[in-house]
C-alpha cells in the first residue's frame, strides 16, 4: 500500500506530529467557510453526539460509519473482521444512503403537496449537503452526481439510461478533479455500480425473472433471497479483481457474509437516519 500516493489522491502533501495534547495551542478557530462552521460542521456533531448518547460503544461506532461516514471510532479488530469477511464496503457512504434520502424527501414534500420542481430543487440541495456533510467521499460523490442527474432528467421529462448516467457521473467528476481516476475508492464505486447494471440484469433475465412467473408458493420468499444474493455476486465480480489487487486479500465467505449483512446494514442504516432526525 502506498500511502504517499493515497495522501497525494487526497490532497495532502505533508504530515507532522504531535507528542501530548499540552504541546498544542489553538490559534484560530475561524479559518474555515460560513458553511462549514456554521452548518456542516454544527450538523456532523449533532448527529455523532446523539448516536453516542443513545447508542454508544462498537454499536453507535459502527452506526456513525453508515450514517455520517464518520470511521474513526470503529475499532481496528473490527475493520479487520470486515475487511476479512469482504464486508467493508457496508460501513462506506454510498447509493443507499443517496436513496434513502431521496425516498424520504420525495415521500415527506409529497404529504405537502409541494410541485415536481420546488421538490426536486429542495432534493438536490438536501443531496449537495449531504455530500460534503460525509466529507465528500468518492463513493457518496458518485451517487450524489447519478442521483442529481436522475432529478433532472425527471424534471425534463427525458428517459434515462443508467449507462448515460453512469458515464456523464465520471466525466463530472473528473472534469471537477482528475485525480479521482487513480483513486482506489473512485474505481471501486463505479466498477461496483457498472457490475450490478450489467450482471445483475443479466442473473433477472435467466433466473429471477423465471422465479417470479413460477406458480410456486415460495416463489416470493426465493425471489427475495436470490435478489440479494445476486446483486452481491453482480458487484463482486466487477470489485474483486480491484480489492485482490489493492489489499491483497480474496474472501471466499463474502457472497454468504454479504447475503446476510448487507439487508441488516439496511435496516441499521434506516434506523440510523430515524435517529439523528427524532
Amino acid at each position: 500500500f502506498d500511502y504517499k500516493r493515497y495522501l497525494y489522491l487526497h490532497n495532502i502533501y505533508k504530515t507532522f506530529t504531535i507528542t501530548g495534547y499540552d504541546n498544542i495551542e489553538i490559534i484560530n478557530r475561524n479559518n474555515l467557510g460560513f458553511a462549514y462552521q456554521r452548518i456542516i460542521y454544527p450538523a456532523r456533531k449533532f448527529a455523532s453526539d446523539n448516536i453516542d448518547e443513545h447508542i454508544g460503544g462498537n454499536e453507535g461506532a459502527f452506526l456513525k460509519g453508515l450514517v455520517t461516514g464518520e470511521r474513526a471510532d470503529i475499532s481496528k479488530k473490527t475493520k479487520e473482521d470486515f475487511v476479512k469477511a469482504g464486508v467493508m464496503h457496508i460501513i462506506a457512504v454510498s447509493g443507499l444512503n443517496v436513496a434513502y434520502i431521496i425516498l424520504a424527501l420525495t415521500l415527506i414534500l409529497s404529504l405537502f403537496r409541494v410541485p415536481r420542481t420546488p421538490k426536486a430543487i429542495i432534493t438536490l440541495i438536501i443531496l449537495i449537503f449531504y455530500c460534503f456533510f460525509t466529507g465528500a467521499p468518492a463513493s457518496i460523490i458518485r451517487a450524489t452526481v447519478m442521483g442529481s442527474l436522475l432529478l433532472i432528467s425527471g424534471l425534463m421529462q427525458r428517459k434515462t439510461n443508467f449507462y448515460n448516467i453512469i458515464g456523464i457521473s465520471v466525466l463530472i467528476i473528473l472534469v471537477y478533479e482528475s485525480k479521482q481516476l487513480f483513486d482506489p475508492g473512485f474505481i471501486l464505486s463505479f466498477s461496483a455500480v457498472l457490475s450490478m447494471v450489467i450482471f445483475y440484469e443479466k442473473l433477472d433475465t435467466v433466473i429471477l425473472q423465471r422465479i417470479e412467473n413460477s406458480k410456486s408458493k415460495f416463489n416470493r420468499i426465493l425471489y427475495f433471497v436470490l435478489s440479494v444474493i445476486f446483486v452481491s455476486f453482480a458487484a463482486q465480480i466487477g470489485t474483486l479483481p480491484i480489492t485482490s489487487h489493492y489489499f491483497e486479500k480474496i474472501s471466499f465467505i463474502s457472497l454468504a457474509a454479504n447475503a446476510i449483512v448487507v439487508p441488516l446494514s439496511n435496516l441499521s442504516l434506516a434506523i440510523g437516519f430515524f435517529q439523528i432526525s427524532a
